[in-house]
């Protein structure tokens, strides 16, 4: 990041093992400069900081070689942290948020993985606010790494205790914010879909104090009254490789021109079908109202 001067406005805070190949990579961190006015806003705001990087990376690649791929990526059989060598180290990316929680300042820690696989993942998570987190859950194996002082995201001094996976949970039909109250992987996931997700599209952080997994995001179809194309948050997480080639902070113009063009399928809805404040209005750029 240092060589190709894409470290703005973050610190090298030391080193950590990928999840993926276990290269042992740079850790960079940025703190919010303001406080959060709560933990949904907290969230959206790590979203927006990992948006800004991601796609700081993706510009640079897009510059480099024409076009972004993960040939931008420093492969493990080559040497990382080389001047010499026209390629990005993979590298995690932690923020630190402070939001304002029941008259009280807490805290939210996350960090993103940004390599070849698992890019944008979510890789732990601490949240002051959750006793559950306070081992600092990670994507890696129970056990496997060990931490300094309980609630820090570069904590080395204890082994952590609960494991999330890259696989989001579909089922669950609550306002995802809702589920961030436990430590179940269910409950951990919340976090990554708010905070990973939020960092792809702009509508799913607009969206964030509302979401569910069985939310739909929509546009009018001019053509068909009062009939609308949609797409569920399941199906569009799903469709961030192959309908948006992994681009970070989407904006809804762009996911409108993918449900007209058909990208994410031509799933029409009736337009009376569509739930206040449950789903998400691309054409005006919030959660649905009728008003």
């Amino acid at each position: 990041m240092e060589q190709a001067g894409l470290n703005t406005n973050m610190e090298n805070s030391g080193t950590r093992a990928l999840v993926t190949d276990g290269r042992v990579v740079n850790f960079y961190t940025a703190e919010a400069p303001t406080e959060a006015a709560s933990k949904v806003e907290a969230l959206k705001k790590s979203g927006e900081m990992n948006a800004v990087v991601g796609k700081r990376v993706d510009d640079h690649a897009e510059k480099t070689w024409g076009k972004d791929s993960n040939s931008k990526w420093t492969e493990p059989s080559e040497e990382l942290n080389k001047d010499t060598l026209n390629k990005v180290d993979p590298f995690f990316y932690g923020v630190k948020i402070p939001f304002k929680h029941a008259g009280k300042t807490e805290t939210l820690e996350l960090s993103f993985q940004h390599a070849k696989n698992w890019t944008g993942y979510v890789e732990n998570i601490y949240d002051s606010t959750n006793a559950d987190t306070a081992s600092v859950p990670t994507m890696f194996d129970s056990g496997t790494e060990h931490a300094e002082a309980a609630g820090k995201m570069d904590d080395k001094g204890h082994y952590r205790n609960l494991k999330f996976s890259n696989v989001h949970d579909k089922v669950d039909k609550a306002k995802i914010i809702d589920l961030t109250a436990g430590g179940a992987e269910k409950n951990l996931d919340a976090y990554t879909k708010i905070a990973g997700e939020g960092a792809r599209w702009q509508c799913v952080r607009n969206h964030a104090a509302n979401v569910q997994n069985d939310s739909y995001f929509f546009t009018r179809d001019t053509t068909k009254p009062n009939k609308v194309k949609a797409v569920s948050f399941r199906s569009l997480w799903l469709s961030w490789k192959n309908a948006f080639q992994k681009k970070y902070d989407i904006p809804d113009a762009t996911v409108i021109a993918a449900l007209s063009s058909g990208a994410l399928g031509s799933k029409y809805l009736n337009l009376s079908k569509m739930r206040e404040g449950t789903d998400y209005d691309l054409d005006a750029g919030k959660s649905f109202s009728r008003s």
